[in-house]
């Protein structure tokens, strides 16, 4: 109860009355919901009509605070906060990029959040990367998906895919691009990314990658079976590399697959097969015993200039 009051009062910059008091200690100790309290009654009109409408039922609370500070904002900002908060972390350009707002003050919205309280913690000491208090971000996600559909969400993704992959930021665009509803984003982030220097080797990171996608969706694309495959002669699973490069044979021979696909299904082809080749015909010669036939696949899929 004290430690309630003393934060209120600090923020208010006045004693707090006993109604709000006893409102901050159901919020049950909460930073964010007291924070929201307090800028929901610095903005109200009329303080204890705010206080006589706050609802009595549990888990409400959150919802109708959020609403008296969201909705007395300008629409602009509504946009911005409810378009990055799909964002584990953001910075000025991300967010314009993000909110599709070109007349957005990209600097001014962060410099506003900072002031204004609305819980962004600084990532880096240069002011560059914030991210928003988890339990807040929460909330406006869900005010996010009541007032958007799945497709404009999917939207909101690709937008910051896009930008993530621009900025070299691969592991955050492919992440974007598997919740942007957009099924060949994310495959063709995946396909030029696993090419990269500094990822060539780490199957782990292009796994990762593979399994934020649909199970449908990889089965059926020659470059996610392709690098799964690798990914498996990594780890010495012959039997299941054997699987997966049959299962891409036929894929290649299908009618209908994308170009690109094709082209970089058929070199990986074509190295798994030479790969598994070599690494048999060194087992048989006793050269290296079977545990050892993953070292030869350990760089992963090619490049395919």
């Amino acid at each position: 109860g004290e430690e309630a009051r003393l934060f209120c009062a600090s923020a208010l910059g006045a004693e707090p009355a006993d109604d709000l008091v006893a409102v901050a200690e159901r919020a049950e100790g909460w930073p964010v919901i007291l924070r929201l309290l307090v800028l929901g009654m610095r903005s109200a009109p009329d303080q204890d009509d705010l206080l006589m409408r706050i609802p009595a039922i549990e888990g409400q609370l959150e919802d109708f605070l959020v609403g008296e500070v969201f909705d007395r904002l300008p629409p602009h900002r509504q946009r911005a906060l409810l378009g990055t908060s799909i964002l584990d972390r953001f910075c000025p350009a991300l967010c314009k990029a993000v909110s599709g707002d070109g007349d957005l003050d990209e600097a001014g919205f962060l410099e506003w959040l900072v002031d204004s309280g609305l819980f962004v913690i600084p990532l880096d000491g240069v002011g560059e990367w914030f991210r928003y208090h988890h339990y807040f971000q929460e909330l406006l996600q869900h005010r996010l998906r009541d007032r958007s559909g799945a497709d404009e969400i999917g939207l909101l993704h690709s937008k910051a895919s896009l930008w993530f992959e621009r900025n070299g930021l691969p592991d955050e665009a492919v992440k974007h691009g598997a919740r942007s509803h957009d099924p060949s984003l994310a495959v063709g982030m995946v396909r030029r990314h696993a090419r990269d220097p500094g990822v060539v080797g780490n199957n782990g990171l292009v796994a990762s990658w593979i399994r934020r996608l649909p199970r449908d969706l990889v089965e059926c694309t020659p470059s996610l079976v392709a690098l799964s495959a690798w990914e498996q002669a990594a780890l010495g699973q012959e039997p299941r590399v054997v699987e997966l490069v049959g299962h891409l044979e036929t894929l290649l021979a299908e009618p209908g697959q994308d170009p690109e696909e094709l082209r970089f299904g058929r070199i990986q082809f074509m190295a798994l097969r030479v790969c598994c080749c070599f690494a048999r015909r060194m087992v048989r010669c006793g050269k290296v015993p079977p545990s050892l036939v993953s070292t030869f696949s350990t760089a992963g899929p090619v490049r395919c200039w």
